[in-house]
């Protein structure tokens, strides 16, 4: 007998079920393989563009080139920390959240009592939870 074939959610954008509908998102993210499924996940949700970045540097670089609705930010880039993104999101006004596989409670640079943070391997249902927590779902 087949394994059951977990179906993606095919809603209608601007049925409540897509809360990224239309929106560009920046995922700054330094593994392929996690960025690949962040991006499956961040359509899955709406999102119309969908921009990765791999280091500090290409995301900075980015940021000054385009506007964004929304990011996802892993924590751990190689030797850096994506600390100086959020910064530089913060002062443009896109929301963000961080994601790492140290837990959601993990401290780490540039994290402020404000941040939110979401546990990888992370899917929809936990995406559309925090864009929930922060007013976008």
């Amino acid at each position: 007998m087949a394994a059951p074939v977990k179906m993606r959610n095919t809603a209608p954008a601007g049925s409540g079920a897509a809360p990224l509908s239309g929106k560009s998102v920046l995922l700054v993210e330094d593994s392929m393989i996690i960025a690949l499924e962040a991006e499956d996940v961040l359509k899955e949700l709406g999102a119309r563009k969908v921009t990765m970045a791999a280091s500090v540097a290409r995301a900075q670089t980015i940021i000054a080139q385009e506007a964004f609705d929304f990011a996802v930010l892993d924590v751990n880039l190689g030797s850096d920390t994506s600390a100086a993104v959020a910064s530089d999101l913060t002062r443009a006004g896109v929301p963000f959240v961080f994601a790492t596989g140290y837990g959601e409670n993990a401290d780490f640079p540039g994290k402020r009592a404000d941040s939110l943070v979401i546990q990888k391997p992370y899917d929809a249902g936990a995406l559309r939870r925090i864009l929930s927590g922060m007013g976008l779902a």
